[in-house]
Order: structure tokens, then C-alpha cells, then sequence
């Protein structure tokens, strides 16, 4: 070995040597001809690593490939695990080539599946359920597999072959037969009836306790009951004929013998009884009844079964029961036997006398049918009493939870609820029948006939209640409900509003009802002011009060109508209204409803059959009101109009009316088709009216702003008068009154009324008048005195005076108007 800084000169080196430097690191090592070979450390032999576990020279990595993999020969197609050296592979290794190639192995995809395309396609079995008269063969798109159903066979086809309009092909699927097809010769579901087994067919059938024959008298014994001390009979064996043939009738029968604690049975004469009992049986339905289904046990049946027919009777949901006078807890026990989920109570035919209030909870029907009436009792004393308002409130039927309400309660029938108790409180507020809180509830239901509710506080009443009080009286009434009705319902005689809705109610609805007599109120009345029994939530909204008949109010005021919205959305449509105050009445904040199609004849108010008033109790505008009203008669010997728009203290808008009236010209001292009229500072503006009038003494149409601060502007009209005073009269009497169109109709006057004119401007400036055709008995188009900048075009006039237009104002223009 030889170390650099050494001098090699002379010295032989043999195979094996080794040059090294400084660090001992080996560099040279000379091969068997003396020549030295570098070392890179890579390539040293095995006693240079000091390893000797190694027993072979090491090579440079670069010379063991002397080129690509590919240039390598006899190289295996699979690698066995030995091959590798791992014993972790039990299989052999396929070539990449292989894989997701024909015949070689499929391939996973980024989901760990094997791809759709080498997947081979798969067949999908539909199934097809023929229709009447449809076959085999027609259906031309099943595939092989396919199933066909005939049900009215009650078959099943597969398709074998591939051609399914070849009938061939089909092949009827087998069904295994049911085990059981009927039992008792009866199918579907099956339940044991009398006579389905003989004593035969019964084990220890020769017990005593089984008989082949019909029971016509058994011992206590076989019944299994010592309460029983009489034998059992044929309930046609216990009673010969009539009630009267029994013998040992007590005269009287007192609760205490009934031993029926469920039921309250008043002392009664025989005489009474007997006309209530005929021909009673234990059962109609069952000649012998075992001991569990008596509910007597323990009283002779002599006594007890003879009451049977007139006793409580619970069938399934419905509770049917006699009650004496001053019987109100006995409508409410029956209620009280009703299962949980509710169900109905019928009360019988008969005069009741309430002392306290039935009242109906959720889910409960109450019937009040034909001949059956039901008054409170001098002494009614009311356990359900609401303040609304600061005024106490009573309904002589009502529900029993005020504060949270009740769902699903319902009065219905066509019985009579009565009241001429002169007794009762005239400081409080009172109802026939009144929900409160309610949901999805109902008073009558227009079916069975209809629940008369009358006389409601009629006789104590006057002047609308005692002095400086807000009483309020109903025949039937709904407060703070939601999706209730009132149908079906006759109610009159009432001391204020018959048919309520009041107090925020929303989607309720009065509907095919009678009403008549309404002392100092409406027919029918939805309203919700922040006085007369208060609002606690708003307007009442989405109010209908349809398909009814109102008549003869007892009063003729404006307020008195046979319909009315007062501060309530709705519609108010499809009714006949006769000789009442107003026929129908839209005030204060009644803001997007609609009068249609009522039939309204012979109001008695000085305003309007449909009355449309901004009252002082509104809170802002009143707007988007609709009329659509074709049948309006006014009254004779009476100042009024079709539709009288007056904003009394509030600003009316939006307003669009289409009429048709009729009046009675030769008594009428002042009837108008459309009456539109200001005399606060308050605006009445955009309004839009067609009117049709025939018989006005006075106006088709009249537009009067009579006071400085009124203000009328932007109107619309067509007019359409026969026999009428005039036309149109647009007259400022004070205030303003702007932006008035008259455009298109016809005035035919005929020479039958006093006045004669076509359209008359008075006082006013910038209106129109165009494309009207006027015939009168005097002057066609008339601009009078304090008129000017209006203008007349287009319109066609003849008439005995002028026919031509005539104007007053320099600046009027006429234009295009034919005499």
C-alpha cells in the first residue's frame, strides 16, 4: 500500500495493490498486470468495504445495463412471488398489456369499478298491466323477459320468445291456488257470526252452558252473575203489549229507583211516561243479552228495562239524551261522555229552559234539530263571560276556552235558540250563539235547515242600549276566528246587528242566511273598530257575506243596512237586500273590497243603496273599492241614490263603479243614479263610473264638492240615462273640482221630467265633455255661470232649447260637436 506523499518511483506494484490518500481512502488498485484502476467508491472490493458479508467485487451501478429494459432477452411474461423474493404475493403478475384487453383481465376505474364498457349489456324485465280490450300482441315494445298482466283474467304472460305481436311467444306464468278462498262462504275480511259453528263443532259441548236452540229463559247460574236475582227471558215474553198493560206500576218514578247515575231522570207522572214509552223491549236487536251487557245489573228487570228507549244512548261517537226543564248540565254531560277525540250531541225534541251556558268544546258537534227549542231561564247565570272592550260579552251557546280558543266546534241544526227573558243585563253584551277564538267552527250549516236564533235582547233595548253604552247584540256572532261561518242561519229580532264578525277575524264568511228585524243595527255585519267591542289584530280581512236574503231592518238610517263592512276587507255579493237603511254599507278602513252582484231594492235611507263613507272612525284612506252592482231599485217618496261616495273624514280613492238603477220618477223627490259628494277638507279622487239610470228626477250623475276645503278630482264617466232630469250635473258649490271627463253615452229625456238638460258644468273649469249623443226636452250641453277652460268634443245634442253646446267661458273650446 502506498500512501500519496510517498514516491512510487521504483517500486513494483503486483494485483491487489493500492494507492490511498492522506485519509486513507483508497484510489488505485492494481490489476494482475501491474496497472492501476481508479476507484470511485462505488467499485471496491468486498475487504475494502469492511463488510464480510459480502463475497463478490462491486461494479459501477452504470455498468451492470448496458441499455433499456426492452433490450434485455429471455424475460418471463409473469412474475411468480419466488421470482420477486416477496412472500406477500401468492399470485402470478400479469402484463400491463393485458389488462382491459380481450381475453386478458378487466380494469377498475377512479370509483374502484370496473367500466361500463367492459361491462356486457344487461337486459331489463318491464312489467306490463293490460288495459280493457287491449291484448297480447299489442304490445309491440316489450323485449324478451318482459311480463304481461291481464287482471280482468287474472293472469300473467311472459314474453320467451323475441317477437311479442306473436301470441306464441307468450307463455302463461302458473299461480299456486290459495289455501283458503272464503270462510262461511264469505271473502275478504272474515269475523265469526251467530250461526258459523253447531254444537258439534264445539269443544265440551255438552256443558249446560251450550245449547243448540235459542235461550228462552236461563238461571243466574249459566250466566256467571249473582247480581242477576231473576232468570233471563225473551224480551218479547217480559211485556205482553203496551206500557199500560204492565201491573205494580209505581205512579212515580224517582232517580233514586233507576240506579242510573249516567242520566238525570226527573220525578215524573205515569201519565208523562207513558207518552214517552211504547212498546218497549230490552232489545230489538237480541231476544237474550249476557250479564256484562246489561248496564241495570242489579234492578229487576221489570223496572229497569222498560226506561231503555229513553235513556243515554252512546252509539260510537254520538251521544243522544233526554233532559227535563232547566236542564243545561245535562247537555254539557253528554258532551262530557263523548270519547276524547269528540264526536256529536243531539238534543231531542222539546222546550229547554238553560240556566247556565252548553258549552262546546273542540271537535264537538251540538244538533239542535226540528222542534226542539232552547231558551235561557229567568235565573241564567252565565259560567263563560268575556270583557271585550271593557264591555262584558255572553253567548247563550259559545265555546268553553276564551283565552287560547277552540278548533272544530260547531252548533248547527234546525231547531230555535228563543230569548224574551226581559231579565237579563242590559249593560251586557249578548249572543244567541257566539264563538270566540274559534277555528274551522261553524253556527248552523245549511243542510238540515236553518237554526233560528231570534229575539235576542230585542224587548230590553232602546235607543241602541242605555245611554253612553256600547252593547252590542247578535243572533249569532264570531269573534277573533279564523276560517268560521256563519251559514245556514235565521236570525231576527235582534237588538243591534243579527249576524256578526268582528274584532280581527279573518277568512270568515256569513253565508245562506235570513235576517230581519235588526233593531238598531245591520242585517249582517263585519267590522273591527277600535271601538264597538274593540280590534285587537287589525281589520277583519278576507270576509264574505254571500248568497243571503236581508230584509226590513227596523230602522231607515244610513247605519241600519242589510250589509255592512266596517273596517273589514271582503266581498259582499250574490244577495237579495230589501227595504232596509243603506243595502249595502262600505266604511272606515274596509280598504280593496267589493260589492257585486246583489239584488238591492227599495233602501229607506236618504244616502245610497250601496253607501260608501269615509267615517270618522278610519284611520287613513279609504281605496280600491269596487261596485259592480246591475240591479238597484230606489224607493219612493224618498231623497237617495244608487251609490252615494261621500269621504266624510277621511279621503276616499280608487273607486270604480259600474251600476245599473232604477227609479220612480213620477213620486221620486230626488233620486240620482250616482251621487259623488265632498264637504269636509278631506279629496275624493280617481273614480271611474258607468252608470246606467233610468226614472232620476234629478241625475244620471252628480259630482258636488260643497265646501272650501273639499276637494273632487279626476273622475271618469259614462252615462247612459233614460227619462232623467239630467244627464250629468257637475256643480262646485265650494272647494275644487278638476280633471272631470264625461266621455261617451246617451241621454234620451223623452220630454217627461221638469228639467230636461244633458250635461250641465257649473262653476267648474278643465273638464270634458266628448262623444256624448244627448236628445232632451231643453238644452244638450250647457256650460253655466263661473265656468271656463272646459272643452265639448265630439258630441252629438238635440234638444227644443239649444242644441248646440252652450258656453259662457272665453276659453272653453268646443270642437267637432254635431246639433
Amino acid at each position: 500500500m502506498v500512501s500519496l506523499g510517498d514516491d512510487p518511483n521504483g517500486i513494483e506494484f503486483d494485483q491487489g495493490d493500492e494507492i490511498r490518500d492522506e485519509n486513507g481512502n483508497v484510489l488505485f488498485v492494481f490489476d494482475a498486470t501491474g496497472t492501476p484502476i481508479a476507484v470511485d467508491g462505488d467499485s471496491q472490493p468486498p475487504e475494502h468495504h469492511g463488510n464480510g458479508a459480502h463475497t463478490d467485487n462491486y461494479a459501477l451501478a452504470s455498468a451492470i445495463f448496458s441499455g433499456e429494459y426492452s433490450d434485455l432477452t429471455s424475460v418471463p411474461n409473469t412474475f411468480t412471488a419466488e421470482t420477486h423474493g416477496n412472500g406477500s404475493h401468492t399470485k402470478a403478475y400479469a402484463a400491463q398489456a393485458d389488462v382491459g384487453s380481450a381475453n386478458g383481465i378487466a380494469s377498475l376505474d377512479a370509483n374502484s369499478q370496473v367500466p361500463n364498457s367492459q361491462l356486457p349489456a344487461l337486459a331489463i324485465t318491464d312489467t306490463y298491466v293490460l288495459e280493457p280490450g287491449q291484448a297480447l300482441t299489442d304490445l309491440t315494445q316489450a323485449e324478451t323477459g318482459d311480463v304481461a298482466i291481464d287482471q280482468s283474467a287474472s293472469q300473467s304472460y311472459i314474453l320467451r320468445g323475441n317477437e311479442p305481436t306473436v301470441e306464441s311467444n307468450w307463455e302463461e306464468l302458473e299461480s299456486p291456488e290459495a289455501a283458503v278462498s272464503s270462510v262461511f262462504g264469505r271473502t275478504s275480511d272474515v269475523t265469526a257470526e251467530s250461526g258459523d259453528y253447531t254444537v258439534s263443532q264445539i269443544t265440551n259441548a255438552a256443558s249446560e252452558d251450550y245449547v243448540d236452540t235459542e235461550v228462552s229463559g236461563k238461571a243466574d247460574n249459566p250466566h256467571g252473575d249473582g247480581a242477576h236475582s231473576v232468570d233471563y227471558a225473551l224480551a218479547s215474553e217480559l211485556f205482553s203489549g203496551s206500557y199500560d198493560n204492565l201491573v205494580n206500576v209505581p205512579s212515580t218514578f224517582t232517580p233514586e229507583d233507576h240506579s242510573l247515575s249516567g242520566d238525570r231522570h226527573t220525578t215524573d207522572t205515569l201519565a208523562n211516561l207513558n207518552s214517552k214509552i211504547s212498546d218497549a223491549t230490552l232489545d230489538d236487536a237480541e231476544e237474550s243479552r249476557p250479564p256484562d251487557s246489561h248496564d241495570h245489573a242489579g234492578d229487576a228487570l221489570g223496572e229497569s228495562a222498560a226506561l231503555a228507549s229513553v235513556t243515554t244512548e252512546t252509539l260510537s261517537d254520538t251521544v243522544e239524551f233526554a233532559v227535563g226543564d232547566s236542564d243545561t248540565a245535562g247537555i254539557n254531560e253528554a258532551i262530557n261522555r263523548l270519547p276524547a277525540g269528540g264526536g256529536t250531541v243531539v238534543v231531542p225534541g222539546g222546550t229547554y229552559t238553560l240556566s247556565d251556558q252548553p258549552l262546546v268544546p273542540d271537535n264537538v258537534t251540538l244538533v239542535i234539530p226540528a222542534g226542539c227549542t232552547l231558551s235561557p231561564a229567568s235565573d241564567f247565570s252565565p259560567s263563560v263571560m268575556t270583557a271585550l272592550n271593557g264591555y262584558d260579552t255572553v253567548g247563550l251557546i259559545t265555546n268553553p276556552d276564551h283565552e287560547n280558543g277552540n278548533e272544530n266546534v260547531n252548533i248547527v241544526g234546525a231547531g230555535r235558540i228563543h230569548d224574551e227573558n226581559d231579565n237579563l243585563d242590559p249593560l251586557t253584551s249578548l249572543a244567541g250563539v257566539w264563538l270566540h277564538k274559534c277555528t274551522r267552527s261553524q253556527i248552523g250549516n245549511g243542510e238540515t235547515g236553518m237554526l233560528e236564533i231570534d229575539n235576542i235582547a230585542y224587548n230590553i233595548t232602546s235607543g241602541g242600549g242605555p245611554s253612553g253604552e256600547d252593547q252590542r247584540f247578535f243572533s249569532a256572532y264570531i269573534t277573533e276566528g279564523q276560517n268560521s261561518t256563519i251559514n245556514g242561519v235565521y236570525g231576527h229580532h235582534t237588538g243591534d246587528d243579527t249576524l256578526g264578525i268582528r274584532r280581527s277575524s279573518k277568512a270568515c264568511s256569513i253565508k245562506n242566511c235570513e235576517s230581519h228585524n235588526a233593531k238598531y243595527g245591520h242585517c249582517a255585519q263585519s267590522a273591527s273598530s277600535s271601538t264597538h267591542m274593540g280590534r285587537p289584530n287589525g281589520v277583519c280581512e278576507n270576509i264574505e257575506i254571500k248568497d243571503n236574503y236581508f230584509h226590513d231592518t227596523d230602522g231607515g238610517d244610513w247605519s241600519e243596512a242589510g250589509a255592512s263592512l266596517h273596517h273589514a276587507q271582503g266581498v259582499v255579493k250574490n244577495n237579495v237586500i230589501e227595504n232596509t237603511g243603506s243595502g249595502v254599507l262600505l266604511l272606515g278602513d274596509s280598504s280593496g273590497s267589493t260589492t257585486q252582484n246583489n239584488v238591492i231594492k227599495q233602501p229607506r235611507t236618504d244616502r245610497g243603496a250601496v253607501t260608501i263613507l269615509g267615517h270618522s272612525s278610519g284611520g287613513g284612506p279609504l281605496e280600491n273599492i269596487c261596485v259592480d252592482e246591475p240591479d238597484i231599485e230606489l224607493r219612493a217618496s224618498t231623497t237617495q241614490s244608487g251609490v252615494y261616495v261621500y269621504p266624510e273624514a277621511v279621503s276616499i280613492r280608487d273607486v270604480d263603479i259600474d251600476v245599473a238603477v232604477t227609479g220612480d220618477l213620477a213620486e221620486a223627490p230626488s233620486h240620482r243614479g250616482v251621487y259623488l259628494y265632498s264637504d269636509g277638507n278631506t279629496i275624493l279622487e280617481s273614480v271611474n263610473v258607468d252608470v246606467t239610470a233610468t226614472g232620476m228626477d234629478e241625475d244620471a250623475l252628480t259630482i258636488i264638492p260643497d265646501d272650501a276645503g273639499a276637494t273632487i278630482r279626476d273622475v271618469t264617466a259614462r252615462i247612459t240615462a233614460r227619462v232623467c232630469g239630467r244627464g250629468a250635473r257637475i256643480l262646485v258649490v265650494g272647494g275644487s273640482l278638476s280633471d272631470i271627463v264625461i266621455d261617451g253615452g246617451t241621454i234620451r229625456e223623452n220630454g217627461e221630467t221638469t228639467r230636461g238638460h244633458g250635461i250641465i258644468f257649473s262653476g267648474v273649469s278643465d273638464c270634458i265633455c266628448s262623444n256624448v249623443d244627448a236628445t232632451v226636452s231643453s238644452d244638450a250641453f250647457v256650460e253655466s255661470s263661473g265656468s271656463d277652460y272646459n272643452t265639448f268634443i265630439g258630441n252629438n245634442g238635440r234638444g227644443s232649447g239649444t242644441s248646440t253646446v252652450q258656453t259662457v267661458g272665453a276659453n272653453t273650446e268646443t270642437v267637432a260637436n254635431q246639433p
